[in-house]
């Protein structure tokens, strides 16, 4: 569930396609960068490309906190420490990570270190019941985190947060298979169906790029089959996050979109009132 190494590039652009249906007068503009181990890419309208600069910069600067490659990333600082008081990104991401594990009843567990084995020292235990957080206040108690599953939504989502700061009002931030966007509406292709969003995430989670690299936290086995879980959230995070817990528990994929409160794709994540919508 880690991210490659940041000298490892996946060799196409993300899966998802978007584009935006109207301009707003202003010139659409493109930008592909390296980043997290695959291509960021980048479309907004605004005069000139210049605003990408702020997006990429602030992924790599997640990349250097939130990576378990780099030794020196503040998760690993934490790993090593096993207790600390959060600041940063790590402020943001680990309580909301912790709260989704929570929700989902372990489907989706940020800590599987332990199973993933990317880490320099990975500890021997695993499991979210094992962290104790109080406030900012964390100790880990022996297990560490892999925020692979959960990541690269968050990153997707500040991306467009960079970019709105410089001005841009619609956006598009493409991490791998998690997309952000703001304004719009925007078109977004995922398992052969076209949806619109505005100021929202979809996230899209399978094997199909990487067989194999999903675990299902509960029995600490790889989840092997085939497949594919699309989620849409207002929020980066939890789209990405979600989208991996609902295909752990959902044999025949499917798709969870909480703006419409559809139900995920399986009854062993948690209920919301509706009606799954299905791509078969």
């Amino acid at each position: 569930m880690a991210w490659l190494r940041s000298n490892v590039l996946f060799t196409a652009l993300p899966a998802l396609l978007t584009t935006a249906s109207f301009a707003g007068g202003l010139p659409r503009q493109e930008a592909v960068e390296p980043h997290m181990g695959t291509l960021v890419r980048l479309v907004f309208h605004a005069r000139d490309a210049t605003p990408a600069r702020a997006a990429f910069d602030r992924i790599a600067a997640l990349d250097r906190a939130l990576s378990d490659y780099s030794p020196d990333s503040s998760l690993n600082h934490l790993c090593r420490a096993q207790s600390a008081t959060l600041t940063g990104d790590l402020a943001a991401i680990i309580p909301q990570a912790l709260s989704i594990a929570r929700e989902t009843k372990g489907a989706y567990d940020p800590t599987l270190a332990a199973l993933t084995r990317h880490m320099p020292h990975p500890p021997a235990l695993h499991g979210y019941r094992n962290v104790t957080l109080n406030g900012l206040d964390i100790t880990l108690n022996g297990v560490c985190f892999d925020l692979g599953g959960i990541a690269k939504g968050y990153a997707a989502r500040e991306a467009v947060r960079a970019l709105a700061a410089q001005g841009v009002r619609r956006a598009m931030a493409a991490v791998s298979g998690d997309i952000c966007v703001s304004g719009g509406p925007w078109r977004v292709s995922a398992q052969g169906r076209v949806v619109q969003l505005r100021d929202a995430c979809i996230s899209t989670s399978g094997n199909e790029a990487q067989p194999g690299h999903i675990f299902d936290p509960r029995t600490g086995e790889r989840v092997r089959r085939e497949g594919q879980v699309t989620a849409i959230a207002r929020d980066g995070a939890r789209a990405d996050a979600l989208a991996t817990a609902y295909f752990v528990t959902s044999p025949g994929g499917g798709w969870f979109d909480e703006r419409q409160a559809l139900r995920p794709p399986s009854s062993a994540a948690p209920t919301r009132p509706g009606t799954p919508s299905r791509v078969r």
